[in-house]
């Protein structure tokens, strides 16, 4: 199951870029993050370039198993409505349990605000996914998305919890 929210999946490439040209327009262009590096490999210092973010990825769980995947879609299209962005919704059916995967436009529709995905913004999202959720009569099982969000700040690295999760 695949759609568009204020684009179409077909062409939300072009759509995307669409609203970023009238965002630069009114922005005069673009900040790039520039920093200095020090790459311990080689004990050498270099300068690092990070291009804006222009897409989100969310995925959307669901850890029961007997959901209907229209409802699981219609969520994410209804999260996407109500944070008023431009998305693509794509609700996957091939683990045990349904999610979605949802792009978002970093630039918002009105051609002037960006979305910045700080912590309050993930915070803001999860409580509002989790608030539709229970409209459809979801139960919500997955940790309390506070708790969930202050035990992943104090986590390390990637590999850290990749190698917790696999025991090693």
């Amino acid at each position: 199951l695949v759609t568009g929210v204020l684009c179409q999946p077909e062409t939300a490439v072009l759509d995307f870029g669409i609203t970023r040209e009238k965002y630069l327009a009114s922005h005069e262009g673009e900040r790039y993050a520039s920093f200095e590096f020090l790459d311990k490999r080689t004990n050498s210092k270099r300068l690092v370039q990070k291009e804006p973010v222009t897409a989100i990825h969310l995925i959307q769980s669901f850890q029961e198993t007997d959901l209907n995947p229209r409802t699981v879609h219609q969520v994410g299209i209804e999260l996407c409505e109500k944070l008023g962005v431009q998305a693509v919704v794509d609700t996957h059916m091939n683990k045990e349990h349904l999610h979605n995967h949802i792009i978002i436009n970093a630039y918002l529709p009105d051609g002037v605000s960006k979305l910045c995905m700080d912590s309050a913004k993930r915070l803001q999202i999860r409580e509002l996914s989790d608030t539709i959720q229970r409209s459809y009569g979801i139960e919500i099982t997955f940790a309390d998305p506070r708790t969930q969000l202050f035990q992943s700040k104090g986590r390390g690295t990637y590999r850290e919890w990749d190698a917790d999760r696999k025991n090693i």
